[in-house]
């Protein structure tokens, strides 16, 4: 086994593990393992059921899946960036933000159509470019900084690049400063920008539609990550659905985890299961 497929198998069965623990389902110790198509991904034994097969899907849309790459990259690549500065940029940075957690918050809005807009690796340069013009002591929302001495045209323009720059950064939220201590370099964080989130129901259609096979009884689990479902009429959707669905497809039944909120949620079950 690759070690991609090693790390993806270990993701798939702490993932298990965290909606047995939801759902209310007590895994037999030692049981849980991957299998290969047609099956469906784990096989698990769960006490008082005996032994099922669980095909796994992730319903995140296009959007959240860019928001989980950037959160989980940022931090390491605005380090990376910082360290790989010219000695004197560096330090005149590092002496500007010492003892500062610097935080990224990135957020679900799509690329807004006809506008130029950058994605956040190639807009790092300019991230650094922001903060360094920012005053020495400066902390709090750096993305909507005004100088309050300036005059009230330069006020007017500053505010007419602040519109510009949510245009072309459309996926920051924020780009905030805290100060901590006044010892330690320049720390680099991210984060959502928010939990609501709105779902991509296709997985769940080719799922219900697959064939898939197993000589034990095989359910469906759907996960949401970094997020929880909150859209009545979505929920009413996905269960809809499965209704429509469930009786042709594969699977006695149809889960539902979102691992923010720790919600595990049935939507649907055959009616002899």
């Amino acid at each position: 086994m690759s070690s991609k497929d090693a790390r993806k198998q270990t993701l798939e069965h702490d993932a298990f593990a965290r909606f047995a623990q939801d759902a209310n389902l007590c895994l037999v110790a030692g049981s849980l393992k991957s299998c290969l198509p047609p099956a469906p991904d784990i096989m698990v034994n769960i006490e008082g059921l005996g032994w099922r097969a669980f095909e796994l899907g992730d319903i995140n849309s296009s959007t959240r899946h860019r928001v989980m790459s950037d959160m989980d990259n940022a931090p390491w690549l605005m380090n990376a960036y910082y360290q790989d500065l010219p000695s004197r940029q560096k330090a005149a940075f590092e002496a500007k933000y010492a003892g500062t957690w610097i935080t990224l918050s990135f957020n679900d809005n799509k690329s807004p159509n006809g506008k130029k807009v950058v994605g956040f690796k190639r807009a790092i340069p300019e991230l650094f470019d922001w903060l360094t013009q920012l005053p020495d002591d400066f902390h709090g929302e750096a993305f909507e900084h005004i100088d309050r001495t300036v005059s009230i045209e330069d006020k007017v323009n500053a505010i007419k690049k602040i519109e510009a720059r949510r245009q072309r950064f459309y996926w920051l939220s924020q780009l905030r400063v805290a100060r901590v201590d006044s010892h330690s370099a320049p720390k680099f964080k991210a984060n959502g920008g928010g939990n609501a989130i709105r779902v991509d129901v296709r997985p769940l259609e080719d799922k219900l539609a697959n064939r898939y096979v197993s000589d034990v009884p095989m359910e469906l689990l759907l996960t949401i990550k970094h997020g929880m479902l909150v859209y009545d009429d979505e929920l009413a959707n996905l269960k809809l659905i499965v209704a429509e669905s469930l009786d042709t497809s594969s699977f006695e039944r149809v889960w539902l985890h979102a691992t923010m909120s720790r919600q595990a949620l049935l939507l649907g079950k055959r009616n002899a299961v």
